[in-house]
């Protein structure tokens, strides 16, 4: 309920641009921008919380890449 609350905040134009990754074939279909935020913030919420420093390039790297492409080789 909260994440809908901020929705436009967060999700502001990311709906539009999952929907043309969507069509170009670049996101599975039905991925939506309130569950791509929600899982943003929680890695970085759960990063923020058991990392002794600061989240770094590396670890902004790393994350993007667990996100976009998942676990999968």
């Amino acid at each position: 309920a909260l994440l809908e609350r901020f929705a436009g905040l967060i999700g502001g134009g990311l709906s539009e641009l999952l929907d043309k990754a969507t069509a170009r074939g670049e996101l599975r279909p039905g991925v939506t921008a309130s569950e791509l935020a929600e899982a943003v913030a929680g890695v970085t919420l759960l990063g923020l919380l058991t990392r002794p420093t600061e989240l770094d390039h590396t670890w902004i790297d790393r994350t993007t890449t667990l996100l976009l492409r998942g676990i999968g080789t």
